[in-house]
């Protein structure tokens, strides 16, 4: 998505359970003044390390049927909104899911239009008042239904991509019936449950660790190649290919192999091939942190991983590790 799309038009509707019923709005937003801070959160939303692409299902639910009418029909954004902010509030009165308000925007990115539904969860803030009466006594007073603000991260939204019939998806679990559920998947958009790339690529670094850690123990070198292959598929292919992750941490043993997968199985991963979106590089090629015993911390790029110019592990005859950083270029 591009910095320069429209906002075409947003409306904003409150689902504070304490009032017993939701308050929508009738009326469209003045993008005048609220136009920055919905675009501030649609271009942060994007970047979101835990947004989850997904397909519209082949049979949608009455939802999905609603968001696709609004293609042919635009006038029916604030009907629309209104059924999103039915849904979500019922969820919140059933669940314990956090109060909020609930703001629906439609925008344009070049000719691709999309709907976006960002739920707003309230926060506590404090501001100063100033209590007049003989004297002056400035105080300070919690707000505890404050909205994120522009340059915060927001916990849950919906991005409907027209174009691509897709949806971009931020959701987290809550106990629903006794179970952790993630509610605007089960019971919002009725789609089976999907974890999001970042989720799976946590998944797949913990089972190489544990596999690692099992076989060579204190191994530090077969620790940092397996972030480094991670970091290798996703730099040139943008994915996981579990094969090639196989090989690296298996090293030739079929046994080591095949625990490596049953691991990935346990925890629900069976993809031959896991995509990776690139607002994901941070997470992926962050720095190796080694710590020694004796409190050293030393922060590593992953990429003087298997460069032997300028990064070296020196096994020593007594069991200690020595760590030779080379070609250094010092900064101030």
């Amino acid at each position: 998505m591009s910095k320069d799309f429209i906002l075409r038009q947003a409306i904003l509707h409150i689902l504070d359970r304490n009032a017993g019923v939701p308050v929508l709005s009738d009326r469209l937003l003045d993008l005048e003044e609220a136009g920055d801070y919905i675009s501030a959160h649609i271009s942060r939303a994007y970047q979101d390390e835990d947004v989850k692409i997904i397909s519209i299902p082949e049979n949608p639910c009455d939802m999905f049927t609603e968001v696709q009418k609004m293609k042919e029909t635009p006038d029916c954004f604030v009907d629309l909104s209104k059924r999103f902010a039915n849904a979500f509030f019922n969820a919140i009165s059933s669940w314990d899911i956090p109060p909020c308000d609930l703001l629906v925007s439609e925008f344009q990115d070049g000719s691709d239009r999309f709907l976006a539904v960002l739920k707003l969860n309230y926060k506590s803030s404090y501001i100063h008042f100033v209590n007049q009466s003989e004297d002056i006594a400035n105080t300070i007073v919690c707000q505890p239904v404050s909205l994120p603000s522009a340059s915060q991260k927001i916990d849950e939204f919906l991005i409907f991509d027209f174009a691509m019939d897709k949806v971009y998806l931020k959701e987290k679990k809550y106990s629903i019936d006794g179970q952790n559920q993630r509610y605007i998947s089960s019971q919002i958009l009725r789609i089976p449950e999907e974890r999001s790339p970042k989720e799976k690529l946590n998944i797949v670094k913990k089972a190489m660790k544990t596999v690692t850690e099992k076989y060579y123990p204190g191994d530090l070198k077969s620790e940092m190649d397996a972030d480094k292959t991670i970091s290798n598929e996703f730099n040139v292919t943008r994915s996981m290919h579990v094969d090639t992750l196989a090989d690296s941490v298996s090293k030739g043993v079929p046994a080591i192999r095949q625990e490596f997968y049953q691991e990935l199985s346990r925890q629900g991963i069976e993809e031959e091939h896991i995509e990776l979106p690139e607002n994901l590089d941070r997470t992926v090629n962050k720095k190796r942190k080694i710590v020694t015993e004796d409190g050293i911390e030393i922060k590593l790029p992953l990429s003087m991983v298997n460069r032997p110019d300028k990064f070296e592990i020196i096994n020593n005859p007594d069991g200690t590790l020595s760590l030779l950083i080379k070609n250094v270029e010092m900064t101030k």
